[in-house]
């Protein structure tokens, strides 16, 4: 079950879950749980759901394909929109009848759509795009849903990227790029024009509106100074940002679905899941909730607007990863269905938070899973860096750690240097080290759990997709004799091929911000820099010490295909042992059911093969 979204109105409820190999969509009533509607949405990756009124669902879908414009050539993941119209329960792709407008404009959105209900009329608001001149714009439509009509407003420009909209669908702000200079401008609305009232270079780490402000027309802009990002409340009057608010820190910002108002803020770390909120009623609520599931992770995924219908996910030893809603004017949470429908309660591992010291002496971050039933004393560990690299992973119910664990192995997620939520000294940190301090955070993890006992140092592998995919194929090229084997989901290998294929996209784009990011975490500022070849594991394969299982998704837009293929050449070149699992028809973030599976079963199959775990306990109520 996934994507659990209230109405406004608290009368409904919306999610998808999975049946058999495909999946459906389902819309319900909360005053007695029965269905409304239960659709067959297989096949279909559903990024979103959102309302426009107590009727109408919205739906965000994406495939990978190419909008066959010359200048977005290379093939994408797009999303489109799709409307569900609940009591006649119809399904109409939104964003396709554009006749009328003043420029060719492609069915496809690229931004989170926002539903109103306008003079008792279900309205969207969608950012997309239209091509003047051969030349791709962001753009603002309005869509009825009553009578399907599709309108462009107000004008655009090559430099817009975002626009921000109250709650009755007025623009108030936008924010524009200039992407060859690296400089951003803030723009709010003033007598049917704009007004610029902020203005920066920022060739990386933009900033962005991330809500409607505090006061009369003003918007919440956040900006990336310090190594850490600060918000500001900027209004039409500003001649500069002012004071950076306070309370907001860097944490996620709760928003309203309808109105993009602020209403809290959001922290994740290894401790656990941190909400801040601004109303004091709001936090009473809030409080009243996680009171309720003591010792858990709690997270909020929807709630009504007058907050007395609240839907939540509930990570831990006594509900495993669970969704409920819960009635606050009756005092009661309903269970609505378990994430995982065949994993009960009884099968969640112990993930803990734990810390060890780096090389250097500073302080890792991590989460340690253990195998259910287990003496924590000389385990098999599988290693699992996270993705990014400036990421982290997330507090509550992990599923590839759990599967892992409930082989008998324990997990190890280490939040190694140049990962977000720790701060921004541990952030900045990171900047040069991809391959490096980076790299030999995530072994120093293993060292310090054998001196602690709780692993056996010769029974290590290491696992991990994207990011976590390149740590696992350096940790058995650039290092040797740490691990016995090594998974690579989508991983990179040859940085040099993934920079130089990252510059042509942009020069289809007519962009070249993408490109600084390898500044920051590579330390090269093109592909050229000499350096990289110390970095890139297809380079390094003859020094390969173990095993390694690739596996990638044909369809991938974010690291290419390719770069497994040529770990394996190398790989078999060398003479090293390498298999190779191709995931058809799947992208980056391996969004289908089928291919996820196999994903695991294969990952699951390769470490029993090469550091098999020591046999669990036979035990009932599960597997």
């Amino acid at each position: 079950m996934a994507q659990v979204v209230i109405s406004p109105d608290g009368t409904r409820i919306a999610y998808v879950s999975g049946v058999d190999s495909g999946q459906r969509l389902t819309v319900a009533s909360l005053t007695d749980m029965k269905p409304l509607a239960v659709q067959d949405v297989s096949g279909w990756k559903i990024r979103s759901l959102g309302w426009a009124g107590p009727d109408h669902l919205l739906v965000s879908v994406s495939s990978t394909t190419t909008l066959g414009a010359d200048f977005l050539a290379r093939v994408g993941e797009w999303s489109q929109l799709i409307e569900f119209d609940i009591p006649t329960k119809t399904f109409k792709q939104l964003m396709v009848e554009l006749r009328g407008l003043p420029h060719q404009t492609l069915n496809v959105i690229v931004s989170e759509p926002q539903g109103l209900v306008q003079n008792g009329r279900p309205v969207v608001y969608v950012e997309g795009i239209i091509i003047p001149e051969r030349k791709a714009q962001i753009a603002l439509f309005r869509i009825d849903l009553t009578s399907g009509a599709v309108s462009q407003i107000g004008e655009t420009t090559s430099r817009v990227r975002h626009w921000m909209l109250d709650g009755s669908g007025n623009a108030v702000a936008r924010s524009l790029y200039e992407d060859e200079f690296g400089r951003y401008t803030l723009e709010l609305a003033k007598g049917g024009g704009w007004r610029s009232v902020y203005s920066v270079d920022a060739p990386l780490d933009q900033p962005y509106i991330a809500g409607i402000g505090l006061k009369p027309s003003s918007v919440l802009l956040r900006v990336f100074t310090d190594n850490a990002w600060s918000t500001y409340d900027v209004d039409g009057a500003a001649t500069g940002l002012g004071s950076p608010l306070e309370g907001f820190g860097s944490g996620d910002i709760v928003l309203e679905p309808a109105s993009g108002k602020p209403s809290g803020i959001v922290s994740a770390g290894v401790d656990g899941l941190f909400y801040h909120f601004f109303e004091p009623s709001d936090q009473k609520r809030w409080d009243a909730v996680i009171k309720a599931f003591k010792g858990e992770t709690v997270k909020l995924m929807s709630w009504s607007d007058d907050r007395t219908k609240v839907a939540v996910l509930v990570s831990g030893p006594v509900n495993g990863s669970a969704y409920y809603v819960v009635n606050m004017a009756q005092h009661r949470a309903d269970f609505l269905g378990d994430r995982y429908a065949q994993l009960p309660s009884e099968t969640y591992n112990e993930r803990k938070p734990v810390t060890y010291a780096a090389a250097d002496g500073t302080p890792i971050p991590a989460f340690l899973t253990l195998p259910r039933g287990r003496d924590p004393h000389g385990l098999a560990l599988v290693v699992l860096p996270h993705g990014g690299p400036a990421s982290q992973d997330s507090p509550g119910f992990d599923w590839w750690s759990q599967a892992i664990a409930s082989r008998g192995y324990a997990v190890l997620q280490p939040q190694f240097r140049g990962s977000e939520g720790f701060g921004a000294k541990f952030l900045s940190a990171g900047y040069g080290e991809w391959g490096r301090k980076m790299q030999t955070d995530v072994s120093d993890g293993v060292a310090a759990l054998a001196r602690q006992g709780v692993i056996d140092p010769k029974r290590v592998c290491i696992a991990g997709a994207s990011y976590g995919g390149y740590a696992a194929l350096a940790g058995v090229t650039l290092q040797q004799g740490v691990y016995r084997c090594a998974v690579a989901v989508s991983g990179p290998a040859n940085l040099k091929e993934l920079i130089d294929e990252d510059t042509r996209f942009s020069e289809q784009r007519r962009s070249t911000s993408s490109n600084r990011y390898w500044a920051r975490f590579m330390g090269v500022k093109s592909s050229s820099d000499p350096s990289l070849a110390a970095i890139s594991p297809a380079l390094h394969a003859d020094k390969a010490s173990a095993p390694v299982l690739l596996i990638h998704g044909k369809d991938d837009t974010v690291v290419p295909y390719e770069q497994s293929q040529e770990m394996e050449a190398a790989l078999k070149k060398a003479g090293k042992p390498v298999e190779f699992i191709t995931l058809d028809h799947e992208d980056h973030w391996l969004s289908q059911a089928d291919t996820r599976l196999k994903m695991l079963t294969e990952t699951l199959r390769f470490l029993s093969a090469n550091n098999p775990a020591d046999p669990l306990p036979t035990r009932s109520g599960g597997s």
